[in-house]
């Protein structure tokens, strides 16, 4: 049987024009793992239709190894039809998990469970996240939320404080708390200029948008959503992603991965598992849930003054380059394949 090397099933967000982390990392794990290999790609973005399932169905016929991006309804649905490809005409299944929701959800879910352990491997953004999954007899792997970089970018230095947010615009990503971080660093530091500029697509509705409208002045501005191609050359010239998320579901924020990148440093919440992503004081800060707003402000004003800034942004870019494609996927294929 003729068959193609792979195929990456994913959300790709083309059929409904979404951007966030979940398209974003779909299209780069896609892009950088056709240059190890030829591959096809299902967009699986529309959800569990005829259309769908019917592709799935011709799987076993066009390729021998299936690359799966999925959330976690497509998870629950399709899992079960590529293990029986599996075991039927031999097809490598390799789960690329999404988010930090999978070790609780194989947990609770035994099925699920069961089923994971016939993959042939499950990919994480977390070590812990690994170790967990290991610990439920599922043979789970490091890999990185990468990106592929080309860009040779340099440590902006400006002259105020410009700080920037960058993620889904709704409540749970903290995207009001940020703003109340503007606010409290202006009461508490009049004599520092400071302005934050909100990145992404807006998901909010009622009561929510026209607060959100009536604080998008001044000195917050809403500037829609980014190209993913001009992400890093447009927040580069920023001196700090917050990102105060309290999200149930996240797991490695792509945003902090571009901030990196960018040369930039980050505050956020120490909410799941950032305090892995970010160390302490030397390319970012890491501050509690409850007292976000006042610790946080506290800790830029005391950066700025001390000009602390400039040398956080480079230990932000340094710590990036574990997350550059050529490093991470290399030694992932070679961790799988083994």
């Amino acid at each position: 049987m003729l068959r193609r090397k792979g195929c990456v099933i994913g959300n790709f967000g083309y059929k409904k024009r979404q951007l966030d982390g979940q398209t974003v990392k779909t299209r780069v794990f896609y892009s950088s793992i056709s240059n190890f290999h030829k591959c096809n790609f299902i967009d699986i973005g529309d959800g569990v239709t005829l259309k769908n399932v019917f592709f799935l169905l011709f799987l076993p016929f066009f390729c021998n190894k299936v690359y799966f991006l999925p959330g976690k309804r497509i998870l629950r649905v399709y899992s079960p039809f590529l293990v029986l490809f599996k075991c039927l005409f031999l097809i490598d299944i390799h789960y690329i998990v999404i988010g930090g929701w999978i070790t609780d959800l194989a947990r609770k879910n035994r099925l699920l469970c069961f089923i994971l352990k016939y993959f042939n491997s499950v990919s994480c953004e977390l070590k812990s996240m690994v170790k967990d999954l290991r610990h439920l007899g599922i043979k789970s792997f490091y890999l990185a939320n990468f990106r592929n970089c080309t860009e040779d970018l340099d440590v902006a230095q400006n002259d105020i404080l410009r700080l920037y947010f960058l993620s889904r615009v709704i409540p749970e990503k903290g995207v009001f708390t940020a703003i109340e971080l503007l606010h409290e660093i202006k009461r508490l530091a009049p004599d520092i200029v400071c302005q934050l500029d909100i990145y992404g697509p807006n998901l909010l509705n009622g009561n929510d948008l026209q607060l959100f409208n009536s604080f998008c002045i001044d000195d917050v501005s809403y500037k829609n959503e980014i190209s993913p191609e001009f992400i890093l050359s447009t927040i580069n010239q920023y001196d700090f992603l917050v990102f105060p998320t309290i999200y149930h579901g996240e797991g490695f924020p792509g945003c902090i991965v571009d901030a990196k990148m960018a040369c930039t440093s980050v505050i956020c919440t120490d909410w799941k598992y950032n305090s892995e992503i970010i160390i302490e004081g030397v390319d970012g800060f890491v501050v509690g849930v409850n007292d976000f707003v006042r610790q946080a402000a506290f800790k830029i004003i005391d950066a700025y003054r001390e000009n602390k800034i400039l040398e956080l942004k480079k230990m932000s870019y340094e710590s990036s380059k574990e997350f550059l494609a050529d490093h991470a996927l290399p030694t992932w294929l070679k961790e799988i394949n083994e």
